[in-house]
């Protein structure tokens, strides 16, 4: 009896000791399922839970607009850039820029993505100055240069100051400037071109002819080509006029002989004339195709002011000096104008031919 006790307790613990083993290699391949379940998990979230991310945009980049406009006074302002590699800023300056250290940066090189500080100088002559921030990588495989334009305008005197930039560009013949210089130009009532300072300007029909005799000096076009006061670029440019009163800007440069081939600086010498009171704006308007269906941006139309309002008109002032029409014209500005400073309407009227 004894001996069947003690034989049942053996195979007891030896059943024990087997289930014992069998609860250890259980327990091991738990732990090990543990450790493989975050795995698991990261492989299931990855497939069917998570779209891919996207690819991180590191290009070289100002995050600014194209143009940074900056005070008359002077003054700083910060703008963000960003690079994967190192990079500089270096400034380019106008070649006809007088002053070549108007603006500067700070840093002016850095490790990673970042700020830079602008800072310019007060705009003491009050002419309209621009120079560009030249943003470029340095070393190997580095990416093409971005550049951003930094203005300092002349205050007071611009229809964008005084604009909300909702309209700008609308298409709303009642708040879009852009819009109002076609209207303005194509009634005939006041002279649209650049007229000051190489910039836009509009003068009244009542005010022009004092405007053309203090900017022409007393000379008609043609006499300043006898005294051989003009160039030959504006010859043939206004040589165009006797043929056709009004033109299309991109008729007027290929009749005048501008282009690849040909004449060049067609721009600089069409803002000369209008300078000189010579030629102005009469409208904008589309380009006709074979069938005579316009297509296209608005056009320049060019004409002469004696085309749009006949000689007589614009030399009614010949009888007075040059000199005593441009004061006349001052007085007009001031009274316009009263806040504005001498040096100020120097820059904006003043003109060395």
């Amino acid at each position: 009896m004894e001996s069947d006790k003690q034989q049942k307790r053996e195979r007891s613990g030896f059943t024990n000791q087997k289930l014992l083993n069998k609860l250890k290699r259980m327990k091991k391949l738990f732990y090990y399922c543990l450790l493989l379940l975050p795995t698991l998990l990261i492989w299931q979230c990855k497939d069917d839970d998570y779209p891919p991310l996207p690819p991180v945009d590191t290009s070289l980049k100002f995050h600014v607009e194209d143009t940074l406009v900056m005070s008359t006074a002077g003054g700083n302002s910060t703008i963000s850039l960003q690079s994967a590699k190192d990079w500089k800023l270096d400034v380019e300056y106008d070649a006809t820029d007088p002053d070549k250290d108007w603006l500067s940066t700070d840093p002016t090189s850095g490790t990673a993505s970042g700020t830079a500080s602008v800072t310019v100088t007060t705009l003491a002559s009050l002419v309209e100055r621009k120079a560009t921030l030249v943003l470029s990588q340095v070393g190997e495989d580095t990416e093409a240069p971005v550049r951003l334009v930094v203005r300092q305008d002349v205050d007071g005197f611009s229809v964008e100051e005084n604009t909300s930039d909702l309209y700008w560009w609308s298409g709303d013949p009642e708040q879009d400037p852009w819009e109002w210089r076609q209207l303005i130009a194509r009634s005939g009532q006041v002279a649209y071109g650049k007229f000051f300072g190489k910039k836009a300007g509009f003068i009244s029909k009542a005010w022009f002819p004092h405007f053309a005799n203090w900017r022409r000096d007393g000379y008609d076009f043609d006499s300043r080509w006898d005294e051989g006061l003009a160039s030959m670029r504006q010859k043939r440019v206004m040589d165009q006029f006797g043929v056709k009163g009004e033109l299309h800007s991109f008729e007027l440069k290929r009749m005048a002989g501008f282009g690849k081939e040909g004449e060049k600086n067609f721009e600089g010498t069409i803002t000369d004339l209008q300078m000189g009171g010579y030629l102005l704006i009469r409208d904008f308007r589309q380009r006709l195709n074979k069938r005579g269906q316009p297509y296209g941006w608005p056009i320049s139309i060019y004409t002469t002011p004696e085309t749009l309002w006949g000689y007589q008109h614009i030399s009614s002032a010949y009888s007075v000096e040059p000199t005593q029409s441009k004061e006349l014209f001052y007085q007009q500005v001031r009274r316009n104008f009263p806040a504005a400073t001498e040096a100020t309407l120097q820059a904006v009227l003043g003109w060395d031919r």
